[in-house]
């Protein structure tokens, strides 16, 4: 079944990460956007239970709701202590500076980190994430990259998915096919997993 790893729209029978979908989802993430999040909020005990993930969080050098990097980094970083206390895998959105990313990420060595919405035509800064034991979503742009399609397919069984984002037009089935690499939608599917512990 072709993995969407994360998604805002809610399509029943599907396998895939709904950001924000509580209630319409059997597997949802508990969003905190960096646009928009100011503080850290008061997040009942329950609704951590509940959710599958934590995310998206994270910060972006060109838009956040503080200042980077200092305060929004700071407000990941008590977000990534609160899914660390609640044994919870985090989706994370991360635009300025991988170095800042690998930092935090280090500082937590039991959490597991999904980088959503990898967007860089650069496969050595994909290899050194995969190697930092994320998992890693792909945007759907990326889909005809031939240098990453090159990668994916000298790199079996690495830990990388595809998704939808926020795109109802995108039918994450389709975008697999178009990848068209022997295996890795069944690789996708099983670090899925992996990474949800479903």
């Amino acid at each position: 079944m072709a993995s969407d790893f994360h998604t805002h729209i809610c399509h029943p029978g599907k396998m895939e990460l709904v950001n924000g979908g509580k209630g319409s989802a059997p597997l949802w993430s508990l969003p905190f956007h960096p646009w928009e999040t100011l503080q850290m909020p008061d997040v009942e005990s329950e609704e951590l239970e509940l959710c599958t993930a934590l995310g998206e969080i994270g910060f972006d050098k060109f838009r956040g709701a503080l200042p980077y990097p200092h305060e929004q980094l700071e407000l990941f970083r008590q977000f990534l202590a609160l899914a660390d206390k609640f044994n919870k895998p985090v989706v994370v959105h991360a635009v300025g500076s991988s170095e800042h990313l690998l930092k935090c990420a280090g500082e937590f060595p039991k959490l597991r980190f999904l980088i959503h919405g990898f967007s860089k035509h650069n496969p050595l800064l994909l290899q050194e994430l995969l190697k930092q034991r994320f998992f890693v979503s792909l945007h759907p742009s990326l889909v005809q990259e031939e240098k990453i399609r090159s990668f994916l397919k000298n790199s079996p069984r690495c830990r990388v998915g595809l998704e939808t984002d926020n795109d109802e037009a995108l039918v994450i089935e389709e975008l697999y096919a178009q990848m068209d690499i022997p295996g890795f939608e069944d690789s996708a599917d099983s670090h899925f997993r992996e990474f949800l512990r479903i």
